[in-house]
C-alpha cells in the first residue's frame, strides 16, 4: 500500500478536524489547505506541517486475493451490473513505517497546531472522528454488510468512493449524470456477498 495513500488519509483527516475545530470558512479547497497546513505562508509548500511526517509504503506481511466481479449500489434504485472484474485484497496484513520528525516540526509555525501539536495521538484521533462519520453516512445511506465500526477503522483505495476523500463540512461531489454537485456520493462499490470495498484498519 503505497505511504502517499495512507498520508493522504491522514491529511483529509487532520484537515476535516482543524476546519470544524476552528471554524474555518474557506470554501476553496487549495486555499483551505495552505491556510491550515502552511498557516501564513499559504504559497510556501517548504512550510507545510505535514513535511514532518513520514510515511513509508506498507509491505505485505500476509495477505489473500481474490477476482470479483463488484456490483455498484446506488441508494435507492436497482444495482447497476456495470461489467467489471477487479483483483481484490480479501484479507491481510501489511507493515510500515509512521514517523514524526519533532526536530523539522520545531522550525514550522502554525497557530492551528499550537495547543495540539502533530502526533500520532492527534492522527489517532482525526481520523476515528473523520471516518466514524463516513461509516454512518454510508451506513444510513447504503443497504450492505458494513463493518462495525471500531476505532482505526479508514476507508481507500480506487473504489472506496468520493465521500470518504472529502471533508465532511466542504464536501460537493459532483455528478455528471445529473450535472450537479450533491452532499454525497450517489452509490458505493459491493463485493458478491454485499460487502463494501475500501474498508481497511490502520493500528498505531
Amino acid at each position: 500500500i503505497p505511504g502517499s495513500t495512507i498520508k493522504g488519509v491522514i491529511r483529509t483527516a487532520l484537515l476535516d478536524y482543524i476546519v470544524e475545530k476552528f471554524g474555518i470558512n474557506e470554501k476553496n479547497i487549495y486555499k483551505l489547505e495552505g491556510e491550515v497546513f502552511c498557516n501564513e505562508n499559504k504559497e510556501d509548500p517548504k512550510k507545510d506541517i505535514l513535511k514532518a511526517l513520514f510515511v513509508s509504503d506498507l509491505k505485505p506481511i500476509n495477505y489473500k486475493l481474490k477476482v470479483i466481479k463488484p456490483k455498484n449500489r446506488p441508494m435507492k434504485k436497482r444495482d447497476n451490473n456495470i461489467p467489471i472484474v477487479l483483483e481484490c485484497l480479501v484479507d491481510g496484513e501489511f507493515e510500515g513505517e509512521i514517523r514524526i520528525d519533532t526536530n523539522l516540526l520545531k522550525n514550522i509555525k502554525n497557530r492551528y497546531f499550537e495547543k495540539e501539536p502533530l502526533s500520532i495521538e492527534l492522527i489517532e484521533k482525526s481520523i476515528d472522528r473523520f471516518f466514524s462519520i463516513i461509516h454512518s453516512e454510508e451506513t444510513k445511506r447504503f443497504r450492505a454488510n458494513h463493518p462495525k465500526y471500531e476505532k482505526g477503522l479508514i476507508k481507500i483505495g480506487q473504489h472506496a468512493g468520493a465521500g470518504s476523500k472529502s471533508l465532511n463540512s466542504l464536501r460537493k461531489v459532483y455528478i455528471k449524470q445529473l450535472r450537479k454537485e450533491i452532499d454525497y456520493q450517489t452509490s458505493i462499490w459491493i463485493d458478491n456477498e454485499d460487502n463494501p470495498l475500501g474498508w481497511a484498519k490502520i493500528e498505531f
